[in-house]
């Protein structure tokens, strides 16, 4: 059973994939993103990527690989999780890469 009133520090390091091939992942989800797309149906998602410099032609919404740069810069590297009674349990970490 997991206590939510103890908080701990400890890390545990795991490296499944080397620097070069995580680099490729990321090249490979920027080029999907922004030459094949993605499908969305919502009309507001539509409006906002378009004034985003997103591409949208009916519900196929493609976006610069510039823009989604842009927005990783400003994600967070971790975030908290709380326990039902709102008390934080775990913070969960990463490190911050571009």
């Amino acid at each position: 059973m997991i206590q939510s009133s103890n908080i701990q520090t400890k890390s545990v390091g795991m490296k499944i994939f080397t620097d070069d091939q995580i680099w490729e992942i990321k090249q490979a989800a920027f080029d999907i993103i922004e030459r094949v797309g993605f499908k969305c149906r919502h009309k507001q998602v539509h409006k906002m990527m378009k004034q985003a410099g997103a591409w949208v032609k009916e519900d196929n919404i493609k976006i610069p690989r510039h823009i989604v740069k842009e927005c990783l810069v400003t994600t967070p590297t971790g975030w908290t999780i709380y326990d039902r009674n709102g008390r934080r349990a775990m913070e969960v970490e990463g490190e911050k890469s571009h």
